[in-house]
């Protein structure tokens, strides 16, 4: 399944625009996020070669299945359209995150 994986730096921005939004008419609920999918297994991969980069030591992953007993809301892809909120405030993220690329 995809997920859209957000830099904690761009939440805090995103966080930070919308308490600028000054017309009452305009504050709603919004989405953000980066817009694009990354499997799980990729963005968990990319986490494991930063850690070994840092300590110098060898750490893999074990793959294991998908639990049965998962809600429904967990077996499916999401990824956010954050474009109603980028059209009011103009943020966008950075992608300081390596898997957001």
């Amino acid at each position: 399944y995809l997920r859209d994986y957000l830099h904690i730096d761009d939440a805090v921005e995103a966080f930070y625009c919308a308490g600028k939004i000054t017309n009452e008419d305009k504050i709603k609920v919004f989405n953000v996020g980066t817009g694009k999918g990354t499997v799980l297994r990729s963005a968990l991969e990319q986490i494991v070669e930063g850690a070994n980069a840092l300590t110098g030591k060898k750490s893999r992953l074990v793959s294991v299945e998908f639990p049965s007993a998962a809600y429904d809301i967990e077996k499916r892809n999401s990824v956010v359209d954050a474009s109603s909120f980028r059209n009011l405030t103009g943020w966008s993220p950075n992608g300081k995150m390596p898997y957001c690329q």
